[in-house]
């Protein structure tokens, strides 16, 4: 049985923002070498001087807005990138490093912890949003466009 986690963030993080994070956490170590979109990573951990399996790392992976899940959305907005972490269910020592490496992925990314198992947001608490999102409508971004009319203008506004 494998324990699944997803990290949903605005931007994906730079290779080496990702081995920041894994350096935070004593005795893991990453394979970054294949670092790009949709790359896999394996992450271990030391144990008794040698290092064992911890868990698998996918992403930065694209995601839309239609597919997030709910609860993600009402915790966060601006949401295109996420990163996937497995492990193994046992022992618990395991799960809870993997919990830190996605809370260190989202800390740096600015991003939410998102556990499938549980259909719940687990970090940071109450998510990103300062404000409440509406269920009626699905806004990610408004765009504005400003017009003016050209005898309204000033002289010195530019692009005009």
């Amino acid at each position: 049985m494998s324990y699944g986690l997803h990290v949903y963030c605005a931007q994906p993080l730079t290779p080496s923002q990702l081995a920041d994070v894994m350096d935070a956490i004593d005795g893991l170590r990453a394979d970054l070498t294949n670092a790009g979109p949709a790359a896999s990573h394996e992450i271990e951990r030391a144990v008794r001087g040698k290092y064992d399996h911890l868990a698998r790392l996918d992403g930065p992976l694209c995601v839309e807005a239609e597919d997030l899940p709910d609860a993600v959305r009402a915790a966060a907005v601006g949401i295109t990138t996420t990163y996937e972490l497995n492990c193994p269910s046992s022992p618990a020592v395991r799960v809870r490093l993997t919990n830190q490496v996605a809370r260190g992925i989202g800390k740096v990314a600015q991003g939410v912890v998102y556990d499938p198992q549980e259909d719940a947001v687990t970090w940071p608490r109450g998510g990103t949003r300062k404000f409440t999102a509406s269920n009626e409508t699905l806004i990610e971004v408004v765009d504005l466009k400003w017009y003016i009319r050209r005898e309204d203008r000033p002289d010195d506004l530019p692009g005009v």
